[in-house]
């Protein structure tokens, strides 16, 4: 996406939501389970957003010449996907010590 937008090409984004989060943040998070002893289920999840509004904020952030469409399916796609795939992490924040960054402009980690 980002590569796409620095290269002054057109970036079509799903209006679907998700939580993404990045794999550092992920093992992280798996460390401190493991280390807590935990088990059970668990959702560890990033803040959710929809492939629109992420592609909207780093286009935004790196002032990038690129243009950002919504779309209302992605083409190519073999499997069907639920309109909002985002999992509520409520729980996983009160137990980890790991920081569910937001995905604000001002703090944004790619």
């Amino acid at each position: 996406m980002y590569k796409t937008l620095k290269e002054g090409k057109t970036v079509f984004a799903y209006k679907g939501y998700y939580s993404p989060i990045s794999a550092r943040k992920l093992a992280s998070a798996i460390e401190e389970l493991l280390a807590l002893r935990k088990t059970g289920l668990l959702n560890v999840a990033g803040e959710r957003i929809s492939r629109y509004e992420l592609a909207l904020k780093i286009k935004e952030k790196f002032n990038l010449p690129g243009e950002v469409k919504e779309v209302d399916e992605v083409k190519g796609w073999t499997a069907r996907r639920p309109f909002d795939s985002s999992l509520d992490y409520s729980k996983a924040k009160k137990i980890l010590s790991v920081d569910f960054y937001s995905l604000d402009l001002e703090g944004m980690v790619l």
